[in-house]
């Protein structure tokens, strides 16, 4: 709970298995430091935080791999996407964690310098990055990567 005054101003709560605290007097929200995976790592496991994933029976997730340059950019920026929106989904509820929100500072930067170097040698990912080219919309010029099956 947090306070004001004596009285309970609202409810924030836990992750499963995090232990927390909150003293009405310092004001501080006090948890266990939060382990995370590698970036890749948690792209494999769908989840970024050591603690909270859970493998289901015998299954042990592939290990992504890819050859050419182009897929091998693809895969490190749906790494570093992926591990900054769950620590960003963890900032919306602790967003006093100082090393989870420089963490998640590191990989949100590293994501768009990736996207930017894809965007330079390949092709636009999104609408918004799109470049006037000749006076046209360069985004509808060229196949969507998402619809790319090879």
């Amino acid at each position: 709970m947090y306070y004001y005054g004596n009285s309970p101003l609202f409810f924030v709560p836990s992750y499963p298995d995090e232990e927390i605290r909150h003293t009405k007097d310092e004001g501080k929200l006090d948890h266990k430091e939060k382990a995370l995976f590698p970036v890749d790592e948690a792209l494999e496991k769908g989840n970024a935080f050591r603690d909270e994933y859970k493998g289901y029976k015998n299954y042990v997730p592939v290990k992504l791999t890819a050859k050419k340059e182009q897929d091998i950019l693809m895969l490190n920026i749906q790494a570093f996407t992926s591990a900054a929106h769950d620590l960003e989904l963890y900032l919306d509820i602790y967003p006093g964690d100082k090393r989870l929100l420089d963490k998640f500072m590191e990989y949100a930067k590293k994501a768009n310098e990736l996207i930017e170097e894809y965007q330079q040698k390949f092709e636009t990912l999104t609408p918004s990055k799109a470049k006037d080219k000749n006076g046209t919309f360069s985004y509808v010029l060229t196949p969507s990567v998402w619809l790319k099956l090879n």
